[in-house]
């Protein structure tokens, strides 16, 4: 493809990204192929065209502003269901003009409307409420964590959500977090100074809701934009066609803010009254009226249509599959340069998703490496070599993690002289199943990062800090630090933990199985180790230099005991072997907080309580300062998307 209009075709941006060749290009600027001259890997790199009529101002606003909100992409990124953010930055016309741009993954495979486009042309018709609801529910998760991150997309349309394969299976990917936002600040800047109106439009109209068409009359636009744009991808899956009829603006203008609402059963579709009830809400003509974020819409969906609900995150059925990655001329992925919008929203929660699987990674596995091994055989080069490579990969195994066998069992769970979340105590049966040894190390996550199945993390995120100590705080995430390669992944999310079982061929424990193995089972110990208080030979807790540590940056902590554990902060893992569990797990009480794949419920019962945006950690910190953290029934929560200096996790496998 030709136009381009930057002439940054055979030049590097950064000393990192090639730039190959223009696939794509627009009103807002242009889509390059690229490649990372690093991890030697294709990106898409999309370059911004900032308009002539910006003044010096309003060029400094929207610069801003795209550094702000490339922050935030990249953080909402680590979603299995966002399109990833390597990077952004600024370059230069040979004009001397300034040129933002982002580096994102490079995606091959089919969009939405390209999905519905083939269904209908092989006679099968449009979906039924449940396969709509299998087929978005990644979709909409995905919406919501960038809502509860206080982002709204603005142009959700089937184009912009595409059916893609990775190392992971089929998996669906929202394309198109762009920068409209920060455009339309500069043109509304740029307007003021010249007393004049720009036709800025950021959004299709096709797929816009009223108050995109006047904000004068429907208030501004949000994550509950997105819960219309929703609503009218499920109308069009379910009818068959788009859900406003005309192609010109007027028509859409009219569509979007009639009083008669195009739902399901408007357009003809045959649905449950329980499922046309939530997506006419969805599409409420007032904001006001509507679902107030995708979690909202997840939640009423998940009533309506429970069973539609994959088991594995971001996985529609498999007709859906084999239909999207046959169909015709593979699609990259950012070749849309006409961006939509990010906007910061209020903060918001949303349903999580259900635990990813490692199956498909197996079978990745069995499918690459057998025949590999039986093809180098069959050249010749002899068992030597094959016993070497099995060396090799047993040392590798040995980095991402050795694990330890734990043994079918019950056990009561929970403890009555513990707070009120560890109450009642109840048995619970346990299958057998096999724990890291210790928590996954920073080698072994390099690995996975090394493999492109991993981000690298090396800052906290939603963690409670005063801006001032943020830059503290992130010093102590290990990514990246000299010395600290057998220290323990921490600031890692509870996404990121999962993703790199997953590639490991592991999940993360459940809370069931975690507080088992720290209790050693039937025996119900009080600690890892036993029934002593911990010391400075059993657990890495906030010590003194711990306390000297917090004191020199202004924080107020107080040592666990009065003595040094050796570790201010966290410990090589294994550190501790005199504060091993039954089965010899290190680790399980202090150095960093675990992720478990369980959401956050009350004991007593009552699922109403219960906090699917959340996830159970368990095991205390380096920096926890109360001994009765280290117990074994203590538990605590976070948000799916926390990362923290003292967070991280290891990994489980079913026997």
């Amino acid at each position: 493809m030709s136009g381009d209009g930057f002439g940054l075709v055979g030049s590097t941006l950064d000393t990192k990204y090639r730039v190959d060749e223009v696939v794509g290009e627009g009103g807002f600027g242009i889509v390059y192929r690229g490649f990372h001259l690093v991890f030697e890997h294709p990106v898409a790199i999309k370059c911004l065209l900032i308009p002539a009529s910006f003044d010096a101002a309003a060029q400094r606003l929207f610069l801003d502003r795209f550094k702000e909100e490339g922050k935030v992409l990249s953080r909402l990124s680590q979603h299995p269901n966002i399109t990833r953010v390597f990077d952004f930055g600024e370059t230069w016309s040979d004009k001397g003009a300034a040129i933002p741009y982002l580096v994102l993954e490079w995606l091959t495979g089919s969009d939405l409307e390209a999905l519905l486009r083939r269904r209908i042309e092989q006679g099968l018709g449009p979906y039924s409420e449940q396969q709509a609801v299998s087929l978005l529910r990644p979709v909409i998760d995905a919406i919501g964590l960038a809502h509860r991150a206080g982002v709204a997309h603005r142009d959700l349309k089937p184009s912009n959500i595409l059916l893609t394969e990775t190392l992971q299976g089929a998996t669906l990917k929202v394309l198109d977090f762009g920068v409209a936002k920060a455009m339309q600040e500069g043109e509304v800047t740029a307007a003021s100074a010249r007393k004049t109106t720009g036709m800025f439009r950021a959004y299709s109209p096709a797929y816009g809701a009223p108050e995109q068409f006047r904000s004068s009359v429907y208030g501004a636009t949000g994550p509950w934009t997105d819960v219309h744009a929703l609503g009218l991808l499920f109308v069009e899956l379910t009818t068959g066609r788009p859900a406003y009829d005309g192609v010109e603006f007027a028509d859409l203008y009219e569509a979007a803010v009639s009083p008669t609402r195009p739902t399901p059963r408007a357009r003809g579709a045959l649905v449950s009254d329980a499922f046309e009830a939530v997506i006419a809400k969805a599409l409420a003509r007032d904001p006001k009226d509507r679902y107030q974020d995708a979690g909202e819409l997840l939640q009423a969906l998940a009533e309506v249509v429970p069973a539609a609900v994959p088991s594995v995150p971001g996985a529609p059925s498999e007709h859906d599959i084999a239909a999207a990655l046959t169909a015709a001329s593979p699609k990259p992925t950012q070749v849309d340069p006409i961006a939509p919008t990010v906007e910061i929203a209020p903060h918001q929660p949303v349903p999580a998703p259900p635990e990813a699987s490692s199956t498909t990674h197996r079978r990745l596995l069995a499918r690459v490496a057998v025949p590999a091994v039986a093809a180098v055989l069959a050249l010749g080069l002899g068992a030597g070599w094959w016993l070497w490579a099995r060396s090799r990969d047993r040392a590798q195994a040995e980095i991402v993690g050795a694990t330890i066998p734990v043994p079918a069992g019950s056990f009561a769970m929970g403890a009555d002289d513990g707070a009120v979340d560890q109450r009642p105590v109840h048995g619970v049966q346990v299958n057998a199943f096999e724990l890291d040894r210790t928590e996954v190390t920073v080698q072994a996550y390099s690995l996975c990062v090394n493999a492109g199945a991993c981000t690298p993390s090396d800052a906290v995120f939603l963690v409670d800090v005063a801006d001032r100590d943020r830059m503290q705080y992130d010093a102590l995430c290990n990514w990246g630090k000299p010395g600290r390669a057998d220290h323990p992944m921490n600031c890692v999310d509870y996404h990121q933990a999962e993703a790199f079982c997953a590639w490991a061929g592991k999940r993360l424990p459940t809370e069931q199985e975690w507080e088992f193995a720290a209790r050693g089972g039937e025996q119900g110990r009080t600690f890892p180790w036993g029934e002593a208080k911990p010391g400075p030979k059993l657990v890495n807790a906030c010590d003194r230099a711990c306390s000297s540590m917090a004191a020199a940056n202004g924080w107020k902590w107080t040592a666990v005991y009065d003595a040094d554990d050796g570790h201010a902060a966290t410990s090589p893992v294994g550190s501790y072997p005199d504060g091993a569990g039954r089965w010899g797990h290190l680790d399980l009480a202090g150095n960093v907080w675990e992720w478990t794949s369980t959401v956050y419920c009350p004991y007593e019962g009552d699922s109403k309580k219960c906090l699917p945006a959340t996830r159970v950690a368990r095991g205390g910190s380096w920096s926890s300062r109360y001994p009765g953290i280290f117990r074994g029934a203590y538990r605590t929560r976070f948000l799916m998307e926390y990362r923290s200096e003292s967070v991280g996790f290891r990994c489980a496998r079913s026997s």
